[in-house]
């Protein structure tokens, strides 16, 4: 692996493909930008060992290619938290101090932590700060993966706010607005909210337009698996029924024990209980046997054949039914099997249903809803949130053959905001719309410097 030097190498890792991207930029000219992928061990990922991974990826890279270019470093979103602290209104360095103390007071393991304060809006008495957090030794180990290298890391960022640095960089209109920016991939979807020029948060969808079919209209819940509300009604299920939790292994633990003692106690006042029974029973059937025998002795010789082959017949039946009450009490004995069926649809009632789609345009329209009720809740959920902003419009990047959607939303009165194409067949490379949170990297100096790690 090697790049072309006096470039910017721009470094991104894809947690829905499992793949490193690499984006190869010379100068300042995006018509020639290539975008290489290495695929690495999603065991990594899950053990959320991204320095490994990483470290995977450039063992093998060319050590004086990484020195003659400038890297940049993206970082997966899900890396990066955000949070707000307020503090009254004071001298410069007693803010700094009050801000890193409620931080302290927030996280415990603030010792591990990267944080970021930077003022997001103030009145004559408060300030409110925004915070960027990250692991502090993830980044330090990263970044010692380049140094081993001699090569240095000068921008360390994360998707969301790369998104944004592109559409501010290509997009002027968009400047010192209040937005949603959302970048829809083909197997992943991003979607940053903006204030005045200022990334404040994020959220992710593991889909993207691979799911705008042009034959059958999909679901949200058939495309994730167990989301929050499906796990809230399995764990309140489970513990009503006193089962293993799925979120507390401890507390599943103690009620096995629980159960395992309160199952040892029932069999043994069971088996108690049979033996005196059986005692009981043994000595009624000896007692009546004695009384019985003299007078089965008399009468054993006057019984006719018949009576005889009755009474073995008889004796057949109640062995027979004998076995079957075992067979059954080893059935009651044995534990139920917790079967898990297959997901299926929803099946809803005629009048909560929609149209039936009659042409490719109108499949496309109606799978993109999934994507507009995400975007509209974000909206809906700054709307009602007194620390966000509220958002003027929207702005969506997606490949050209969806574009006429754009006219459909705004055609909706009931979305109540704009929606706004990126209107990605005005530039010159396809990889610029294709890689916003990569290209956004190279802007970091120019857009949201605060966000920058």
């Amino acid at each position: 692996m090697a790049a072309a030097p006096g470039g910017n190498i721009i470094i991104g890792i894809d947690t829905e493909s499992a793949k490193v991207k690499v984006m190869h930029v010379s100068g300042n000219t995006y018509s020639g930008a290539t975008v290489e992928t290495y695929k690495f061990d999603r065991k990594l990922m899950d053990a959320g060992d991204y320095v490994s991974i990483l470290d995977s990826v450039f063992a093998s890279y060319d050590q004086n290619a990484l020195a003659s270019n400038a890297i940049s470093l993206v970082l997966p979103n899900n890396l990066i938290g955000f949070d707000f602290v307020g503090i009254p209104i004071m001298s410069k360095k007693n803010m700094a101090d009050a801000v890193r103390v409620e931080f302290n007071a927030l996280y415990k393991n603030n010792e591990a932590l990267q944080m970021i304060p930077t003022p997001l809006v103030s009145s004559k008495k408060n300030a409110l700060y925004i915070l960027l957090i990250v692991n502090r030794a993830m980044i330090n180990g990263m970044t010692q993966i380049f140094a081993g290298k001699k090569a240095a890391v000068r921008v360390k960022t994360f998707e969301a706010n790369a998104l944004v640095n592109s559409i501010l960089q290509f997009r002027p209109k968009a400047r010192r607005a209040s937005f949603i920016a959302v970048d829809i991939k083909k197997n992943s979807t991003i979607m940053a909210v903006v204030n005045k020029e200022r990334t404040v948060g994020y959220q992710n969808l593991p889909y993207g337009y691979s799911i705008l079919s042009r034959k059958e209209v999909n679901t949200e819940f058939m495309l994730v698996d167990h989301d929050v509300a499906e796990l809230a009604v399995i764990n309140a299920t489970e513990l009503a029924r006193k089962k293993k939790l799925t979120i507390d292994a401890a507390e599943a633990e103690e009620l096995e024990e629980a159960e395992r003692l309160a199952e040892e106690q029932r069999r043994q006042a069971e088996a108690e209980a049979e033996a005196e029974a059986q005692a009981k029973l043994e000595q009624s059937t000896e007692n009546a046997e004695n009384a019985e025998g003299a007078e089965n002795a008399e009468s054993t010789v006057e019984k006719t054949e018949e009576e005889l082959a009755a009474e073995r017949e008889q004796q057949a039946l109640d062995a027979e039914f004998a076995e079957y009450n075992d067979e059954q009490k080893e059935e009651v004995k044995k534990p139920a099997v917790k079967v898990f069926t297959k997901k299926v649809p929803k099946a809803l009632p005629m009048f909560m249903q929609r149209p039936i789609p009659e042409s490719p345009e109108e499949f496309i329209a109606e799978n993109f809803r999934i994507f507009e009720k995400r975007i509209l809740l974000l909206k809906k959920h700054c709307d009602y949130d007194s620390i966000m902003p509220n958002p003027e419009f929207i702005v969506i990047n997606m490949p050209n053959e969806y574009a006429f959607i754009i006219d459909r939303l705004n055609e909706d009165e009931d979305n109540g905001i704009e929606f706004r194409s990126f209107d990605p067949q005005n530039e010159e490379a396809p990889v610029v719309k294709e890689n916003l949170e990569l290209l956004g990297a190279m802007f970091a100096g120019t857009w949201n410097k605060q966000n920058n790690l």
